[in-house]
């Protein structure tokens, strides 16, 4: 664990996130395949097919979660459009870049430059998760595991790659598949959604995002945990109290109002840290949260070990027991 259990991040600017993270569009009245106006079904279960196959870490494919019911909220149209035309945009915008970082992670190893795991979709459903790979094949990484920014695992261009945030770019063609939208609570790996708490288990009732609430306050999560004995114990006990409490915000409040600020507040977070970080506190105040949420996210307050939402004790181990 982190030095005395504290983490003072005050740290201005920040640079890199693996912020973890829900959904699938047949859960909802408006799951029609609008992707078919760009991409026939056959294409998409082509590309789709081709890239599992030949995809490096396909590790630990996670079974559905066990011995969770969670009801999936019907999402807006209006969000459902934004989704297809964001997703639309940003497949073309970052086609070049894309196609740049793949020939580059290639080169570095000669081997395929995606990681594909599975991550939570909505009602616990599991859906398998494509970024662009920033990890060494050779060493390996769990389907669980917390990347900090001094992983000796990351290579070279992997640092680059996820303080920039092209490892993401892939996630655009899930959000115009339906597993993912551009916002809502990042995507999480089973056995962190096995250890929710009942009032946590309502993040998995809408479809994980590309951003977030919680990816901006903790744009820098691998500095954060930088230097920590045990990462995963200190996501639960410093981070993930405070992601959680971001998510059920979003979720509580789903709206495409909502959903445009926060896109706006994450491209506001690359030029300006500070004043994104302001703009989530504002809306962590006008939604009426945790009354400490606010200063948690200025930086008034350093990271200290909290309960969950829905719980009073503080987990203080990695099966989620508090």
């Amino acid at each position: 664990m982190l030095d005395e259990n504290q983490v003072n991040w005050r740290m201005g600017q920040s640079q890199t996130l693996d912020a973890h993270a829900d959904g699938s569009s047949a859960d909802h009245p408006y799951s029609m395949d609008f992707s078919a106006v760009s991409f026939s079904k056959s294409i998409k279960e082509s590309f789709s097919r081709s890239i599992i196959e030949s995809a490096v870490n396909t590790d630990d494919m996670i079974a559905p979660v066990k011995d969770i019911t969670v009801a999936v909220r019907a999402q807006p149209l209006s969000l459902r459009l934004l989704d297809i035309c964001g997703a639309l945009v940003g497949l073309t915008l970052s086609a070049p870049f894309m196609l740049i970082a793949m020939l580059l992670i290639w080169l570095e190893d000669r081997h395929n430059p995606f990681y594909i795991a599975e991550r939570i979709g909505a009602g616990g459903k599991p859906f398998r998760f494509i970024k662009l790979r920033s990890i060494s094949v050779r060493r390996g990484v769990g389907s669980d595991e917390i990347i900090t920014a001094d992983d000796p695992r990351v290579t070279r261009l992997g640092h680059f790659i996820r303080a920039s945030k092209f490892d993401e770019l892939p996630q655009f063609w899930h959000v115009l598949h339906g597993d993912m939208s551009l916002v809502g609570p990042r995507a999480n790996v089973a056995s962190i959604v096995e250890s929710f708490t009942e009032e946590e288990r309502q993040i998995i009732s809408i479809k994980p995002g590309i951003t977030d609430l919680a990816s901006i306050v903790f744009l820098n999560l691998g500095k954060v945990l930088e230097g920590s004995r045990d990462p995963k114990l200190d996501y639960n006990r410093l981070v993930r109290p405070w992601k959680s409490r971001l998510a059920l915000l979003y979720v509580r409040n789903q709206s495409l109002g909502l959903a445009l600020r926060t896109l706006v507040l994450t491209v506001v977070a690359f030029v300006s840290h500070p004043r994104a970080l302001e703009g989530v506190a504002r809306l962590a105040s006008h939604y009426k949260t945790d009354p400490r949420l606010a200063r948690i996210v200025r930086r008034e307050e350093g990271l200290v070990p909290y309960p969950p939402p829905g719980a009073d004790k503080i987990v203080n181990s990695l099966s989620g027991r508090m």
